[in-house]
């Protein structure tokens, strides 16, 4: 059997495929994103064609990736309710190889969980600020916010932050795939460079004017 068909016969697999197409969704619109409002020079093409409108299209973008984000690092929750995220992945991949492999898989596997579990801490910071901002300002809107009447603002957030956990999910799910399977998280990125072709009409308008 090969390493493919082995993958997708794993019982283990259907929870990595899930939290692999959030992810590539996740990374999707981070990649539009940082094309269209990280680079000076694309910004001001946009502002010159319709301000407004990229105003608004940038906030939705941000909002949207932070929920995605918000998703995938939130608590794993509760037996009857569980969430696909950070931490449930890894709690279902320790009962997993327990299931697989008996005692003696901690220490079949015990560098990969340790890595896991670090990288899994080390996305911790960031998302304590990003459920903020999810529980507060994006999913809902805290009374005390939406008067005034809060004296602590919400934690920063940059954009930094944002694209080192959108990594740093990514190395998660090729080290357990890697690890599993020997294949690894594969995807073809370079073909969601969508923003290239706006860029060039924005240009050539532009130039005509």
């Amino acid at each position: 059997m090969d390493l493919v068909k082995q993958r997708d016969s794993d019982p283990f697999y259907p929870a990595i495929k899930a939290f692999e197409h959030q992810y590539i969704s996740l990374r999707r619109t981070w990649l539009v994103f940082e094309a269209l409002f990280m680079k000076t020079d694309n910004v001001k093409l946009l502002n010159q064609a319709s301000a407004q409108t990229f105003h608004e299209i940038g906030i939705s973008m941000l909002e949207h990736l932070l929920l995605q984000l918000s998703r995938l690092t939130d608590h794993p929750g509760e037996d009857n309710q569980k969430h696909l995220c950070l931490r449930r992945i890894r709690c279902g991949l320790i009962s997993y190889l327990k299931e697989r492999d008996g005692a003696s898989y901690r220490v079949k596997h015990g560098e990969i969980l340790e890595a896991l579990q670090s990288l899994v801490d080390e996305s911790g910071e960031i998302a304590k600020k990003l459920r903020l901002h999810r529980n507060e300002s994006i999913a809902h809107l805290d009374w005390g916010r939406a008067l005034g009447t809060r004296d602590k603002p919400l934690p920063s957030l940059t954009f930094g932050e944002i694209g080192s956990l959108i990594m740093l999910i990514g190395e998660i799910i090729h080290s357990v795939t890697n690890h599993l399977w020997e294949t690894g998280l594969q995807h073809d990125w370079d073909t969601y460079d969508q923003a290239a072709n706006l860029f060039k009409a924005l240009k050539a308008q532009a130039n005509d004017s």
